[in-house]
């Protein structure tokens, strides 16, 4: 991971926390961390924050697996 990448997924992390304030921070950068682990081996990297915030997103709306 790049050092430009790593900050658009903090950035990443700040807005989904405005979003869902009711998610710990520690809850999010899980969720983020699990997103962005399945593009590990992605080679072309122009979208993997957004792809991220949108699994994420879709994720903490969900709420917690029953």
């Amino acid at each position: 991971m790049t050092d430009d990448e790593a900050a658009q997924l903090a950035t990443v992390g700040d807005r989904l926390g405005a979003m869902h304030p009711e998610v710990s921070r520690a809850e999010i950068d899980a969720v983020v961390h699990e997103c962005h682990a399945a593009y590990d081996r992605s080679k072309v990297r122009d979208f993997v924050a957004l792809l991220v915030e949108r699994e994420a997103s879709e994720r903490l709306q969900r709420g917690p697996a029953a």
